[in-house]
């Protein structure tokens, strides 16, 4: 059997990059894709060789190479990438799957995505990764991922969706702030 991914990222910009490699310096296997595909191959040929990394060529290929339930992180640009990756993204996923936005989006976005999303049966997660470039990749230098979260989640948390979301570290600062996008100040 191929081997499979504890978690998805889409988007390898520099914090997709430093996000990935975070995840699996903790022990993740991780399938990234980014809708150039050249990004793709220049990571797993340079950073991301000799890790447990899956690079992906396709989104049906991106989706089958993840665990059940499947959970997905964007971390593209926020806005329109954002609709477009999650349209992208639904045909391929199936109801319990989970799709993380880390891009920080705007949280009447958040709102409006959280409801279409779990009306495909989906579920739908909204943060903020601070920290920067350094934050991402878990160096210790002010890590954090704040979570605004869609209806149902905060019922399913369990230490290996915890650990997925919340990768970067010791340091790092949690906080649940309410069912849907109600608020980002810790």
């Amino acid at each position: 059997m191929k081997q499979q991914a504890d978690i998805g990222l889409v988007g390898l910009a520099v914090m997709g990059e430093n996000l990935v490699l975070n995840m699996e310096s903790k022990g993740f296997t991780v399938a990234v894709y980014n809708r150039t595909l050249e990004k793709v191959n220049r990571f797993a040929e340079g950073r991301g060789k000799g890790k447990n990394i899956i690079p992906a060529h396709s989104v049906a290929e991106f989706a089958a190479s993840l665990k059940k339930p499947r959970k997905v992180m964007l971390m593209v640009k926020a806005g329109k990438p954002v609709d477009e990756f999650i349209e992208l993204l639904v045909p391929h996923l199936e109801a319990g799957d989970i799709l993380i936005d880390g891009g920080n989006s705007h949280f009447p976005d958040t709102i409006r995505r959280t409801k279409y999303v779990e009306s495909k049966g989906l579920l739908y997660i909204g943060t903020g990764v601070s920290g920067g470039e350094e934050g991402a990749l878990g160096d210790g230098l002010g890590d954090a991922v704040v979570q605004r979260h869609g209806h149902g989640l905060a019922e399913r948390h369990d230490s290996s969706l915890e650990r997925l979301v919340l990768v970067a570290g010791e340091r790092v600062g949690h906080e649940i702030l309410a069912e849907g996008a109600e608020g980002l100040l810790v």
